[in-house]
C-alpha cells in the first residue's frame, strides 16, 4: 500500500468520491443530515488552503482510501466520516495506515492535537471509524444527542410570565460568568459539562460569546438571546440563532440554555425554550434544532416534553500528538 499526498483537487475528488460510496448519507440525501453536494463544496474550499493534508492510499489495483485533515492554530481536524475506506478494504489496515501517516504529517505542520467529530442517526450503531479512532488512542469526549422539532401552527405557551432582559444589556464578562455558574457549579453539572470548554473554561466561553455576538453562529435578534430574572437577579439564560443554508430549510438553533442550580425545577428553562420557539416561528423557521450531552437526562426530558425528537448522536474525539 502506498500513501501519497493528492497532487490535485480533481485527483482527490475522484478518489474521495469512490471511497465514500458505502457511506449512507453519500448514497442518498437524508433530512437535515450531511449533504453530498454541500460536503464536496466545503472540501474543495479546504483543499485550496496551505497547511491542510489530503492523503490517498492506493495499490496496483487502484485507490484504497482517503483522508483529509484541516490544520489550523496548532490543531488538526479530521474531515467528516474519514478516513474514507470502502467496505472491502476496511479490514486490511488501510484506515489505520492513513490515520498514522496523517498524524505524522499534522505534527510536522504544527498540530499538537488531532480532533474528529462523528455524527450519525440516533438509531444507528457507532460507525466503524469511531472504533478506528479509539483503537489508535483517540479519547472520546462526552457523547451528545441532537434533537429537532417541527414547529406547529399553534403557539407555545410558557408556564411562567418571566421577567427577562436582552443578553446584550450585559457585558461579555457578565454573560461568561453566568454561563459558568449555570454549567460548571455543582458536581453533577461538572460531570456532564466539565469536558466542554465552551461552558466550563472562562477564556474559551468568553470567546464563544464574542463569536456568537458577531454573528458567527447565525442571526440572533434580541428576542432570541435573553436573561431570565428572579427578584431582579439573573436566574438563567437562553441564546438561540437562525440558520440559513443552501441545502436545508431555514431553521432555528438553541445554542445554549442554562439555569442556575438554586432556580431549577421552577419552569424557567421550559419558559425560555417556549418563548424562543415562538420567536423563531414568527421569523419563519419551520424547524428548530438543539444538542445536549447524552448524560444530560433532565435537558433531554425537557426538550422531549416540548415536542423535540432525537435525530442524531454525536461524539467528539481527540488525541494529543506531542505526548
Amino acid at each position: 500500500m502506498k500513501l501519497n499526498l493528492a497532487k490535485s483537487w480533481q485527483q482527490y475528488l475522484e478518489s474521495w468520491t469512490s471511497c465514500m460510496g458505502d457511506t449512507y448519507w453519500f448514497k442518498q440525501q437524508h433530512f437535515f443530515d450531511y449533504n453530498r453536494e454541500e460536503e464536496t463544496a466545503a472540501l474543495r474550499g479546504d483543499f485550496a488552503k496551505g497547511e491542510n493534508i489530503f492523503l490517498v492510499a492506493s495499490d496496483e489495483d487502484g485507490v484504497l482510501g482517503t483522508l483529509g485533515i484541516n490544520v489550523h492554530g496548532g490543531r488538526g481536524t479530521l474531515w467528516r466520516w474519514e478516513p474514507a475506506v470502502p467496505l472491502q478494504h476496511r479490514g486490511g489496515g488501510v484506515g489505520e495506515g492513513l490515520l498514522v501517516e496523517g498524524m505524522r504529517l499534522a505534527l510536522e505542520r504544527g498540530a499538537r492535537k488531532l480532533t474528529a467529530t462523528l455524527r450519525y442517526p440516533h438509531d444507528m450503531e457507532k460507525p466503524w471509524c469511531g472504533n478506528l479512532y479509539e483503537s489508535l488512542g483517540f479519547r472520546e469526549i462526552k457523547p451528545g444527542l441532537q434533537l429537532i422539532i417541527r414547529l406547529k401552527e399553534r403557539g407555545y405557551e410558557p408556564p411562567l410570565a418571566l421577567e427577562t432582559r436582552p443578553c446584550d444589556e450585559y457585558s461579555e464578562e457578565e454573560i461568561t460568568q453566568l454561563v459558568l455558574r449555570c454549567f460548571a457549579t455543582t458536581p453533577e453539572d461538572i460531570a456532564i459539562h466539565g469536558e466542554d470548554e465552551n461552558v466550563s473554561d472562562p477564556v474559551v466561553a468568553e470567546k464563544v460569546i464574542r463569536f456568537q455576538r458577531e454573528g458567527g453562529v447565525g442571526k440572533s435578534p434580541a428576542e432570541l438571546r435573553k436573561v431570565a430574572l428572579m427578584d431582579g437577579e439573573p436566574a438563567g439564560f437562553i441564546r438561540s440563532f437562525i440558520r440559513e443554508k443552501s441545502y436545508r430549510p431555514r431553521f432555528g438553533l438553541i445554542g445554549q440554555l442554562g439555569v442556575l442550580p438554586k432556580y431549577r425545577k421552577r419552569g424557567i428553562g421550559l419558559s425560555l425554550v417556549m418563548d424562543s420557539l415562538n420567536a423563531m416561528k414568527l421569523r419563519d423557521c419551520e424547524y428548530v434544532y438543539v444538542g445536549t450531552p447524552q448524560s444530560n437526562h433532565n435537558a433531554i426530558r425537557l426538550y422531549e416534553n416540548v415536542g423535540f425528537n432525537p435525530i442524531f448522536k454525536i461524539s467528539f474525539y481527540e488525541k494529543k500528538l506531542d505526548s
